[in-house]
C-alpha cells in the first residue's frame, strides 16, 4: 500500500529558492550569450547622448576684407553665469578672419546642420579675452581656445561643460556635420579616448572614413551629453582616423577666471531660447 505524501513547508520553500536561482541563472547566461554576441558582430553598441538642436553653429567672421567662414563652434554657459558663450578653436578664428580677434567687427552664426545659405541664428560683436589662451601656436594654460558672447538676437540653446576629463577608452562623440564618409545629417560620431597628456585629448574613431575638414572648434561630448573638448584636427594613421582635441580641464577654469573679470559683456537669456513668430503679412 502506496503511503500518502507529506506536505512539508520547509520542502516548499526550498523548491522556490531553487526555481529563484535557476531563474537568475539562466538570465545572467542569456545577458552574456547576447554580449558575447554583440562581441563578434563588432564592438558592443554604445548609446549616444541626447542633445538639443542648433547649439553647433557654423561661425562667419565680418573683417574689413569681407566675410569669412569656417570650422565650427557651440554653445555653453560658464558655471555661476547666465550668459551664453560660443567656444571654438583660437586659431580658427586667427586663419579664417586673416588676423587676430581684434580685427573682427561682427560674427554671424548659423545652424551647422542647416542650409548653407540658412539665415544666421544670431550675432556676436564681442569676443572673451583669456590671456592665458594659445596665440599663433604657443603653448598656453588655455590651449587652443577662444570665446564669443553671444548677441540679444542670439537663438539657439547650450550645452553643459563636463567637470572632468574623459578615461582612457571612454566613449565620446564628435558633434559636426561630415563632408565626406559619413551621411550629411549624422550628428554624432563615434570616438574612443586614447590619453589624455600634457594638456592634449587624444582619441580614434570608429569610422575610418570619415573626412574632418571644416570640422575644427566642433565640440567632443561625452554620453552624458556634457561637453569634455573642443576638436581641432584629425588624420588618418595606419588605416585609423585619429582625433586631437582640447580637453576640458584645460580651459574650464581659465574660462571662468576670464568671464568673472568682463562682468558687463554680453545679453543675459533664460532657456529654452525660442526664435519670434515672423509677423502676418498685412491684408
Amino acid at each position: 500500500m502506496q503511503e500518502p505524501e507529506l506536505d512539508v513547508p520547509e520542502n516548499k520553500a526550498l523548491h522556490y529558492v531553487g526555481v529563484a536561482f535557476v531563474s537568475v541563472l539562466l538570465a545572467v547566461l542569456v545577458l552574456k550569450g547576447l554580449d558575447l554576441m554583440a562581441t563578434r558582430g563588432g564592438s558592443r553598441a554604445v548609446r549616444p547622448p541626447k542633445l538639443p538642436d542648433q547649439f553647433v553653429l557654423r561661425p562667419e567672421f565680418e573683417t574689413a576684407a569681407g566675410k569669412n567662414r569656417g570650422g565650427a563652434g557651440f554653445a555653453v554657459r560658464v558655471e555661476g553665469d547666465a550668459r551664453r558663450l560660443v567656444l571654438t578653436a583660437l586659431h580658427l578664428v586667427e586663419n579664417t578672419a586673416g588676423g587676430p580677434p581684434a580685427g573682427v567687427k561682427k560674427v554671424y552664426f548659423r545652424d551647422a546642420f542647416g542650409s548653407e545659405g540658412g539665415v544666421p541664428i544670431g550675432t556676436a560683436t564681442a569676443f572673451l579675452e583669456i590671456p592665458s589662451a594659445a596665440t599663433h601656436g604657443k603653448p598656453s594654460e588655455a590651449g587652443d581656445v577662444i570665446g564669443i558672447w553671444a548677441a540679444e538676437d542670439c537663438f539657439f540653446p547650450t550645452v553643459p561643460l563636463a567637470t572632468q576629463n574623459p578615461a582612457p577608452g571612454e566613449s565620446i562623440w564628435l558633434v559636426c556635420p561630415i563632408l565626406k564618409g559619413a551621411p550629411e545629417k549624422l550628428r554624432l560620431h563615434h570616438a574612443k579616448v586614447d590619453s589624455v597628456t600634457d594638456g592634449d585629448l587624444v582619441y580614434w574613431f570608429d569610422n575610418s572614413n570619415l573626412d574632418v575638414t571644416d570640422t575644427n572648434g566642433a565640440p567632443l561630448v561625452n554620453s552624458a551629453g556634457e561637453v569634455v573638448g573642443i576638436h581641432l584636427n584629425g588624420a588618418l594613421e595606419n588605416g585609423k582616423m585619429s582625433g586631437f582635441g582640447n580637453p576640458v580641464e584645460r580651459f574650464r577654469e581659465p574660462l571662468k577666471q576670464a568671464a568673472k573679470a568682463t562682468p558687463d559683456k554680453a545679453a543675459i537669456k533664460d532657456e529654452p531660447i525660442k526664435r519670434p513668430k515672423a509677423p502676418s503679412a498685412p491684408k
